[in-house]
């Protein structure tokens, strides 16, 4: 979502906003199952800014708080997340007909919502229903990054997997191009989501 607005900067790293983000909702940091919510998470990038990603954070147990506290975080860190504040808007959406604007507009658009244990296990290319995600619990932030039409129905194409995209867990093919640890996902989730957001340079 950020490279998508920024692609001129170094790929983010996914780890530290989640970090910081649910360091602001109050939560145990070593509680890494536990999702996030959008307000938290705009609210770490706008106030604070974002760090540079490095290979196997998504692994790494420093990095995800497992074994140092704070975990992660250090002076060069903060001095680069520094010179990135201020630099981004996000802007909560109102429906679908808003969301495909900000897509077609090249905004980074992501939401949040519930997940379900249905969505665990999603096959390549099946298309993620309210069987998959919704509900109040599991909550999860993703990002979205396109949209095509099947059978008279919006499905969107997020983006949900980064690092090494896990080979057992959804896939999709959309015209012609393999996209690993991405999946379709139904209008119907995306109408009921907790948040539905898109980002922009400030």
């Amino acid at each position: 979502m950020i490279e998508t607005v920024f692609p001129d900067i170094p790929r983010a790293s996914a780890a530290d906003i989640w970090r910081g983000a649910w360091r602001r909702e109050g939560g145990d940091i070593h509680d890494l199952d536990h999702g996030t919510r959008w307000p938290a998470i705009a609210e770490e990038l706008e106030r604070r800014g974002w760090d540079d990603y490095t290979s196997g954070e998504d692994t790494r147990e420093s990095e995800l708080g497992k074994t140092t506290i704070p975990a992660g975080d250090n002076l060069r860190d903060e001095m680069r997340a520094a010179d990135r504040r201020g630099l981004v808007r996000i802007h909560y959406l109102d429906g679908l007909d808003d969301l495909d604007d900000a897509l077609a507009a090249g905004a980074g658009c992501a939401f949040s919502t519930g997940t379900r244990d249905a969505f665990d296990d999603l096959a390549f290319n099946e298309v993620a229903t309210t069987e998959h995600l919704g509900g109040n619990t599991g909550g999860h932030a993703m990002a979205l990054i396109g949209r095509i039409m099947a059978d008279g129905r919006r499905r969107y194409i997020v983006a949900n997997w980064w690092d090494t995209p896990k080979t057992t867990w959804g896939g999709c093919t959309v015209e012609g191009l393999a996209l690993p640890g991405h999946c379709l996902v139904d209008e119907s989730v995306i109408r009921n989501a907790w948040h539905l957001v898109a980002m922009t340079r400030r």
